[in-house]
């Protein structure tokens, strides 16, 4: 909930105020789905084949008098590096399997690749792995090249009072053991 709110205060201020509005309003793009299914609406496999690639449609861009000093360059090549990390499966089945996440990181990974980063994918590491390939990707050399990067850590998340109150995720890897945001971050 709060990650939306989020996300309509950043279009509002970017003058993105129409798509704002558009997700705001719910009319005709927003479907919850309960189980999978909403009454009359799709289910999310029928919305978005497992098969289907999405193709990044380029244009230019209106500019409304932005603030050029708060503007991220966007012009190295590439346009900056990804990291995609995707935990599907469990050790021990201790967490469901996340059936289609491999989907999802295939649409991904077009989808950056068409806007011109340089992506990096790894599957089911175990925490340390995902530290370790979280510690790689930030001493990258090619970092100094790219004016962004961007990164996807892909799995279960275990809400419990700690999170809550250090406004932090815990995420489940592989092998069971949590990593906590800020151990991403930091």
């Amino acid at each position: 909930p709060r990650a939306f709110r989020h996300l309509l205060t950043a279009f509002n201020k970017t003058h993105h105020n129409k798509l704002a509005s558009l997700l705001s309003s719910g009319d005709n793009c927003i479907r919850v789905f309960t189980n999978g299914k909403a009454s009359n609406q799709l289910t999310l496999e029928e919305e978005y084949p497992y098969d289907e690639c999405w193709e990044v449609k380029k244009s230019n861009v209106t500019r409304h008098d932005w603030d050029f000093e708060h503007v991220y360059k966007m012009g190295s090549k590439p346009k900056g590096l990804a990291l995609i990390i995707n935990i599907r499966s469990y050790v021990n089945e201790i967490h469901e399997v996340r059936k289609g996440s491999e989907d999802d990181v295939n649409r991904l990974t077009s989808i950056l690749e068409q806007l011109d980063y340089k992506v990096t994918v790894y599957h089911d590491l175990k925490k340390q792995g995902i530290l370790d390939a979280v510690t790689k990707f930030a001493k990258d050399d090619e970092h100094w090249q790219c004016h962004s990067c961007i990164v996807f850590v892909m799995s279960h998340g275990i809400d419990n009072w700690y999170t809550q109150l250090t406004h932090t995720v815990n995420i489940a890897a592989y092998d069971g053991q949590n990593v906590n945001s800020l151990e991403i971050i930091y």
